[in-house]
């Protein structure tokens, strides 16, 4: 027949039409790049309130751009603090330009991002707590009290010195926390001191002052709805403590470390419900993100989800949780360091007569 003849012009005739289709096509990608995105992109909400203290700024730091394999926008993703926007020293990750995944969109999602919420609440002074009894729930598992009666077996000075009395602490932190995103999970570290204030009659008298340093393993999750939200909540924390300075004289502090070790449920607990605040994500109209998955890399994480176009609705109504780790996962924190040797000698029946 005639594929002898088809044969002889195919690779001419491939080359050719290549050639044609790209010299149509490209130009085409080129304009709608140039022109409807930036229509589309005019809808982006590039700054987002997380909550009364701080946003979150989307803007962008250079023109979308097209590879063979994907469009890019890069914008910020920074927290600031809203009464007093400053730049978060932490160093920034370089972004990727290759994706991996068969979804139709990838977030990339930086420790620089994370540690700038970190870096913002610090300076909105929303990383101090004046901790009463009033914070503690009556029905917690070791029936914590914060009064210098509990304590008398872990601070026994505290107790002969101020013998029933109530107790505040005031937790302030020194330094931002700072978030460290691998292969293995997302974990972060808080540092600041906690000042036992005792109740006499209507003054409060400081005891002493303690350096802590608690030690987190962190989840992610994403809620998808009417404001798509990423939160984050603690897995695990690890609390260690150091004496800065006593009114009381100078003490053991052994037996307090062993009690927070114990108490590591009740700090997550409370940690979390001050975490209830989502970090929106961006938002175009009438564009649905629709299912995730997550992906952990050095420096950061990587969210892969497909879109959906709905010409009715600016945004989907219902909502939906997608998470990072699943019930059961154990973190490991990176680099973890102890300031101090835990004394892990001390018997839980011990234990149990104390909070007897």
């Amino acid at each position: 027949g005639w594929s002898w003849l088809y044969n002889l012009f195919s690779e001419t005739l491939s080359d050719s039409l290549k050639e044609g289709i790209q010299g149509q096509v490209c130009p085409l990608i080129t304009d709608e790049v140039n022109n409807d995105l930036n229509s589309i992109l005019d809808t982006l909400e590039l700054q987002s309130d997380i909550d009364e203290n701080c946003y979150i700024d989307y803007s962008l730091i250079q023109p979308p751009f097209v590879t063979k394999e994907a469009l890019f926008v890069d914008g910020k993703g920074e927290i600031f603090d809203k009464s007093d926007p400053k730049e978060c020293t932490s160093p920034k990750q370089d972004m990727p330009e290759t994706v991996d995944s068969e979804r139709m969109v990838t977030l990339w999602i930086t420790e620089y991002m994370l540690n700038t919420a970190g870096y913002a609440y610090q300076t909105a002074g929303f990383l101090q707590y004046n901790l009463t009894s009033d914070d503690i729930p009556s029905d917690n598992p070791i029936k914590f009290k914060l009064t210098t009666d509990f304590f008398k077996f872990f601070v026994p000075d505290l107790h002969k010195a101020y013998p029933d009395k109530n107790l505040t602490l005031w937790i302030y932190a020194t330094k931002p926390v700072l978030f460290n995103v691998n292969k293995a999970g997302v974990s972060g570290r808080a540092e600041g001191t906690i000042t036992w204030l005792v109740h006499v009659n209507d003054t409060l008298v400081p005891a002493f002052t303690l350096d802590a340093q608690l030690d987190l393993c962190v989840n992610l999750s994403v809620q998808l709805g009417s404001n798509s939200e990423i939160y984050l909540d603690l897995i695990t924390v690890e609390p260690y403590i150091q004496l800065r300075s006593s009114n009381i004289g100078n003490f053991s502090i052994s037996t307090l470390q062993t009690f927070l070790k114990f108490s590591r449920g009740i700090i997550k607990d409370f940690a979390n419900s001050n975490l209830k605040h989502g970090i929106p994500l961006p938002a175009i109209d009438h564009v649905n993100f629709s299912g995730f998955d997550f992906q952990l890399d050095d420096g950061y994480i990587r969210i892969h989800s497909d879109i959906e176009y709905d010409p009715d609705d600016k945004v989907s109504a219902e909502r939906e949780q997608h998470t990072l780790f699943e019930d059961g996962f154990k973190c490991e924190m990176k680099n973890k360091e102890s300031w101090k040797e835990i004394d892990d000698m001390i018997g839980s029946d011990f234990i149990k007569e104390m909070l007897a």
